[in-house]
C-alpha cells in the first residue's frame, strides 16, 4: 500500500505537529485536498491500496484509498488555524465533536503509517495463474485465476458441469500449480 503525500515536492519543509485528523473530502477529490491542504504546510497521509479493476474486457491495477473520501491531515489544534482546513478546496469538513477536532488515537495512526505494499505475501499470485484449491468446499480442485478483487480474496475460474464457473476463494485457500 502506497500513500499520497506530494508534500516531499514542496520548497519549504512540513513539519509534524502532533496528532492526526481525518478530513471528509468532496467525491472522489482526495488528491485535490492533499495538494490544497499541503500548500498551507499540512502534512497528510491518504493510504491507498492496489486493485485490480476490470474495463471492456482488460484488466488493470489501480491505486485507490484505503478510505474513500477521507484524507489524514497532522495538526495542532491549540497553534494552528484549523478553521482553515474546512475552507480547503477539496475538503468537506475536518471530523469534529462537540466544535473541536477529533484526533484519531495513536496506536491507529501509527498502524496506518507502517501498512505498506512491504506487507504484502511475496509470492503474490497473477491473475490467469494456474491454482489449487487446498481447503474448502473445492479442495483438490484446480482451476485459473480470473481476478483478484482485494488481499484476501481471489475469483478461481472452475470446470463443473462442461463450462467455466467463477468461485470466490480466499487466497490462503489456494497455491500454485506449476
Amino acid at each position: 500500500m502506497n500513500h499520497v503525500n506530494p508534500s516531499s515536492d514542496l520548497a519549504d519543509p512540513v513539519v509534524d505537529r502532533g496528532y492526526w485528523y481525518v478530513v471528509q473530502t468532496l467525491t472522489a477529490q482526495e488528491c485535490v485536498a492533499i495538494t490544497n491542504l499541503n500548500r498551507q504546510k499540512y502534512r497528510t497521509y491518504c493510504p491507498m491500496i492496489s486493485r485490480t479493476v476490470r474495463h471492456a474486457r482488460k484488466t488493470s491495477i489501480r491505486q485507490k484509498p484505503l478510505f474513500p473520501g477521507y484524507v489524514f491531515v497532522n495538526l495542532d489544534p491549540s497553534k494552528d488555524n484549523w478553521h482553515s482546513v474546512n475552507g480547503t478546496y477539496g475538503v468537506s469538513r475536518l471530523i469534529a465533536f462537540d466544535g473541536r477536532p477529533s484526533p484519531v488515537p495513536p496506536a491507529v495512526m501509527n498502524a496506518l503509517l507502517a501498512f505498506s505494499d512491504a506487507s504484502l505475501p511475496a509470492d503474490e499470485i497473477p491473475c490467469g495463474a494456474r491454482v489449487r484449491i487446498d481447503s474448502g468446499a473445492f479442495d483438490t480442485w484446480v482451476g485459473e485465476i480470473c481476478q483478484l478483487p482485494d488481499r484476501d480474496r481471489a475469483v478461481v475460474l472452475l470446470d463443473l458441469l462442461s463450462r467455466k464457473v467463477p468461485v470466490t476463494v480466499l487466497r490462503h485457500q489456494i497455491s500454485r500449480v506449476a
